[in-house]
């Protein structure tokens, strides 16, 4: 058995190796071997190439984020003016409303003058009237006085006469 067993070892490993040496043989120069090198260069050309992009494209996000940073400061210096010009507008808002305040004070005391003006003016009219009737009053006072006078100088007259 062990004669027989070699052999068929011999045969299994010498088939192998003449299967390996023409199959090996079957390959070298053939269009597979040909393809399979153009296919290994091209990846290597495409491997440089994606290099050469992703360094392309770094440079690229780079310059977008320096162009996005700028516009950035531009926009928060904008936003900066923006926010000062808003302080100064509420500012002057509250200048307005105080300034508003002092004029609504202004016309209700205005108001209140044009009604305290008609109040006087009435009044003086009403102290000329009375002052008018007073006047009146007095003249009929005096008149009535005098009336008495001679009546009773009348009457005085009248009591010597009475007498004699």
């Amino acid at each position: 058995m062990g004669l027989f067993s070699s052999k068929i070892a011999g045969i299994i490993i010498g088939g192998s190796t003449v299967g390996l040496v023409g199959i090996g043989l079957t390959f070298t120069g053939s269009p597979i071997l040909d393809g399979a090198t153009k296919d290994v260069k091209d990846f290597g050309d495409r491997l440089v190439q994606f290099y050469e992009n992703e360094g392309t494209f770094k440079e690229k996000i780079n310059s977008l984020r320096a162009n996005a940073n700028h516009e950035i400061g531009l926009a928060n210096a904008s936003i900066a003016n923006l926010e000062g010009e808003n302080a100064d507008l509420q500012k002057q808002k509250a200048d307005l409303e105080a300034q508003k305040v002092a004029l609504n004070n202004k016309i209700k005391l205005n108001n209140q003058m044009s009604d305290l003006s008609k109040q006087i003016a009435a009044l003086e009219t009403k102290l000329n009237t009375e002052t008018a009737n007073h006047q009146a009053t007095k003249d009929q006072l005096v008149s009535k006085q005098q009336n008495m006078m001679q009546r009773l100088k009348s009457l005085l007259q009248l009591t010597i006469q009475l007498k004699t």
